[in-house]
């Protein structure tokens, strides 16, 4: 009994249980890295291209990455598969919030900033303005969409290993009369040699070990074999899906986050481009631009303006003119040797084996008695009667 439950035990579920575990971590752990790649590109952006809205938005961007990074989280993924707040969200609230600061500094500058209640107006109505356009849609969509496929396989992998881990208790635990027959049968096999008088040396035959395997294990191994082919599948296109190199789905998250900081950039640039015509939707909808009084203490707008300003100022006694907002931009899309390297392909490799491990354990369950006994001898072993061969054909 002891010898079948450890066979089950350390044979090909142990290692997909293993498998599981390592890709598991390592999807999360590569999630973490782009974002936090990304954070760290997104905040030298807006520092050296969007200066006067750097300190307003940073809190906001922060709060944006650290979402993403929780959303893969192994802790966040439990084997119910419920859903925390979703990314879509996310991105709507960072959109929101950025909208009057990009608004103030960006399309209306103004030395003051606006009015609390202004800036609630242009918060309830950004759906209806839509001052970036069609792009944090774009963003939402392609983030969330590859991140979710992470989370997904994620899920995947923690839900294959729980059940892995219980195999055994499916196995050999149960309490019916089919398992009792087999626990029977298990200790004729192997202790009757030694009742006989033989010695340890002698073993089942292999033949006789199949036979009781199969009778025991018929009923529940073809409903895991059923179970575990479909999850195989289902975690084959996933992994293929998430680390597709063509990506015709959109589903790589590496290539989502990479692009993250200049779409960000894309969605204010369209508001600036647009100024006039936002300026009149705004307008329309908000009234005209409500400003704190001039003698109102300093608010973190008009330290973000200061330090705009001094950052413009020694920019220009340094050379002839201050860049261009075209100037940063290629500045920061080209920084040369300041450039991320790419990702190491660590996931890549680990997806690469766990692939081709799962997929060789696709029938696992079905050929289960066969792998058990396979170590048995075919001679000079015990038969059920007495020592001699015995084998099936």
């Amino acid at each position: 009994m002891e010898r079948c439950e450890g066979a089950v035990s350390v044979d090909l579920p142990f290692d997909q249980s293993q498998h599981c575990n390592v890709v598991e971590i390592n999807a999360a752990e590569t999630v973490t890295t782009l974002a936090r790649q990304s954070e760290n590109k997104t905040l030298i952006l807006f520092e050296q291209v969007y200066r006067s809205m750097s300190l307003l938005s940073r809190p906001s961007i922060k709060a944006l990455y650290q979402a993403m990074v929780d959303y893969v989280s192994p802790s966040n993924t439990p084997d119910t598969l419920q859903q925390p707040l979703t990314l879509q969200q996310r991105f709507n609230d960072f959109f929101t919030h950025l909208f009057p600061i990009a608004y103030h500094h960006a399309v209306n500058p103004r030395q003051q900033d606006f009015t609390d209640k202004f800036k609630s107006c242009l918060h309830m109505t950004m759906d209806e303005i839509q001052p970036f356009g069609d792009i944090p849609k774009q963003i939402s969509r392609s983030v969330s969409k590859s991140i979710e496929a992470t989370r997904v396989l994620v899920q995947a992998l923690t839900l294959g290993k729980t059940v892995l881990d219980r195999t055994d208790s499916v196995l050999f635990y149960d309490t019916s009369p089919q398992q009792n027959a087999c626990y029977e049968a298990l200790l004729k096999m192997t202790y009757c040699p030694k009742c006989s008088g033989h010695g340890s040396s002698i073993r089942p035959c292999n033949g006789l070990c199949i036979n009781v395997m199969r009778g025991c294990l018929t009923e529940p191994a073809s409903e895991l074999d059923l179970a575990w082919s479909g999850y195989v599948e289902t975690v084959e296109r996933l992994v293929v899906a998430v680390d597709g190199r063509t990506d015709p789905l959109g589903l790589n998250v590496e290539r989502a986050i990479r692009q993250l900081d200049f779409r960000i950039s894309d969605a204010i640039m369209h508001a600036m481009e647009n100024g006039p015509a936002l300026e009149e939707k705004v307008r329309k909808v908000c009234g005209r631009s409500e400003l704190q009084s001039a003698g109102k203490a300093s608010t973190e707008s008009d330290v973000a303006i200061s330090i705009a300003s001094r950052s413009d100022s020694t920019s220009s006694s340094s050379s002839s003119s201050p860049p261009s907002l075209e100037e940063r931009l290629a500045a920061v899309a080209y920084p040369g040797v300041q450039a991320h390297r790419p990702m190491p392909t660590q996931l890549h490799v680990q997806l690469g084996n766990f692939l081709a491990s799962v997929v060789r354990s696709r029938s696992f369950y079905g050929t289960l008695a066969d792998s058990i006994c396979e170590e048995y001898p075919d001679r000079h072993c015990w038969n059920g009667e007495r020592v001699g061969d015995l084998r099936l054909n």
